[in-house]
């Protein structure tokens, strides 16, 4: 059991709901009502609340974080306030905003390439372009050494699929040569906050999960798929370690809580720091633990990292 810490370690952000990409395990596009960007000023709000140190801020989580023109902005606050700051972005828009992102003082990016080729991206980055991601990676990279800036670190990052097992190592070839980094090889995730049906699950888990079981995080038992006994064991550090803030406020249980079927509180009405400490997320929080919640029950994300692999080039 994690021992709850007096104060959130790191705030996730839902820089935007909208995304131009439409992946199939995702629910943005068209299973989630709320639409739009997180306001500048309710950001700043969010950050007058914070008197303590926190360690990191995340932008991106539901949708495309670069389409809100105002999270350079953001990222920016947080940084003159000592925070570190990480987004993860499919790379659409990293050529146009690579000097926005420098300026930014931006401390990590994650860009998605999933696949060696326009046809291999383009199986699970639906609408994706695969030299627009490429290219941005590349600008960034150059860019960022021109300027001699130290940050923000690049990872070039790639699902492992079935789709794209056998390119890991042309995938780690490339990121060396568009200049990243690192390379992040991701295990597929097939319940993206429990908004599917068991049968959808099994249909895309038959289309992407790879056959080396060091990238998967399921297995089949009979005939159904299961998530791994050692990740269902694991405690989840996010409901003692970080918030979920959305574009209108409101905090929810956590960044798969998608459908925001878990609200804790809402920054415009109660402090930061007494949603943490309430009595409504003391128990949520203990059903996280027992992993009660419908929404809990798949999550694959405590214990993940033995599935994932960082490559630093």
């Amino acid at each position: 059991m994690f021992g709850l810490r007096r104060y959130p370690a790191h705030l996730t952000v839902e820089t935007t709901s909208s995304c131009q990409l439409r992946c199939p395990v995702c629910p943005i596009p068209d299973d989630v009502d709320r639409k739009g960007n997180f306001p500048l000023d309710l950001f700043g709000t969010l950050l007058e609340q914070v008197h303590w140190k926190l360690d990191t801020v995340y932008f991106g989580w539901s949708g495309e974080p670069l389409l809100n023109k105002n999270v350079h902005a953001m990222v920016r606050l947080a940084a003159d306030r000592g925070f570190k700051t990480h987004m993860n972005t499919n790379g659409m828009l990293v050529s146009r905003y690579a000097e926005q992102i420098l300026d930014s003082g931006l401390d990590f990016i994650g860009i998605d390439l999933d696949g060696m080729d326009q046809e291999t991206l383009v199986q699970y980055r639906v609408r994706g372009q695969w030299e627009d991601v490429a290219g941005g990676v590349e600008r960034l990279a150059k860019l960022k050494r021109a300027r001699g800036c130290a940050t923000p670190t690049v990872s070039l990052q790639m699902i492992v699929m079935k789709q794209t097992e056998s390119q890991i190592a042309d995938f780690v070839k490339l990121g060396a040569r568009l200049g990243a980094d690192q390379v992040f090889l991701k295990s597929f995730n097939v319940d993206l906050g429990n908004w599917m049906t068991e049968t959808d699950h099994r249909k895309m888990a038959d289309q992407f999960l790879p056959t080396n079981p060091m990238y998967s995080r399921y297995v089949f038992e009979d005939q159904r798929l299961r998530v791994r006994p050692e990740i269902l064991k694991a405690k989840c550090p996010e409901a003692h370690g970080g918030m979920t803030i959305l574009q209108n406020g409101d905090a929810v249980l956590c960044c798969l809580d998608f459908k925001a079927n878990h609200v804790i509180g809402n920054i415009l009405k109660t402090p930061l720091d007494e949603i943490w400490r309430s009595d409504a997320y003391r128990k949520i929080r203990q059903a996280v633990d027992a992993r009660s919640l419908d929404l809990c029950k798949t999550c694959t994300f405590p214990g993940v990292s033995k599935f994932n692999q960082t490559i630093k080039l």
